[in-house]
């Protein structure tokens, strides 16, 4: 059951590379976008000022100051939710879901080194719900853990890693693609997941004491 949620080492390092270039080109783009619009925004609010102060002169009507000052408003309004969004997405889950593959390289040891509430505690960590039937047990694996399982399941991803006639190692683009929208905005459910990778750890580390 829980071997369905791990990717093989070799796998796992190609997978972990270009999801970490791809995190920091992400990352990058989005404090660029930032710099441009906070300074947009600081423009907006200039020329807000200067007109406030053509007003004071007399060189604008105060119809005239109110109409051209809203419509800055706006366009300043318009700038502050496109930094918010940004803002947002600067906080990228990828690399915590890169974590959590890699923790889940020791799933399967750890299970099976141990004791029964250990073993319990794991399984309620990766799975709810589960149902067993003649003998065998269908996991409901929570978020992301059924997508990872689902991913992996894929003829394309059983064959992620391979080598071309010039020797480079291929991974299936349907698997990066798959994890990297899962986790660049995931739901609020599998945000509390991720906020729980330390829990993980220490229930591996507690399996791992009693090897």
């Amino acid at each position: 059951m829980l071997e369905a949620i791990v990717l093989p080492a070799d796998h796992l390092d190609y997978v972990r590379d270009i999801l970490k270039d791809n995190h920091d080109e992400q990352r990058e783009y989005h404090q660029q976008a930032l710099q441009r619009l906070n300074q947009e925004y600081s423009k907006l609010e200039n020329r807000i000022n200067e007109m406030y102060d053509d007003r004071l002169d007399g060189l604008l009507s105060k119809e005239q100051f109110i109409e051209k000052s809203e419509a800055l408003r706006e366009r300043q309004q318009d700038v502050r939710r496109k930094i918010e969004k940004h803002e947002a997405a600067d906080r990228n889950y990828m690399l915590e879901g890169v974590q959590l593959l890699e923790l889940l390289q020791n799933v399967v040891a750890a299970y099976v080194s141990a004791d029964m509430p250990t073993k319990r505690r794991i399984l309620d960590f990766v799975t709810s719900n589960s149902v067993w039937k003649d003998g065998q047990i269908y996991p409901n694996y929570r978020e992301p853990f059924a997508a990872i399982a689902l991913m992996g399941t894929g003829a394309e991803t059983k064959q992620a890693v391979s080598t071309d006639e010039n020797g480079l190692r291929l991974v299936g683009r349907g698997f990066i693609a798959s994890f990297r929208n899962l986790f660049v905005d995931p739901p609020v459910d599998m945000i509390l997941i991720i906020n729980e990778l330390d829990q993980l750890k220490k229930l591996l580390a507690t399996a791992d004491m009693e090897l």
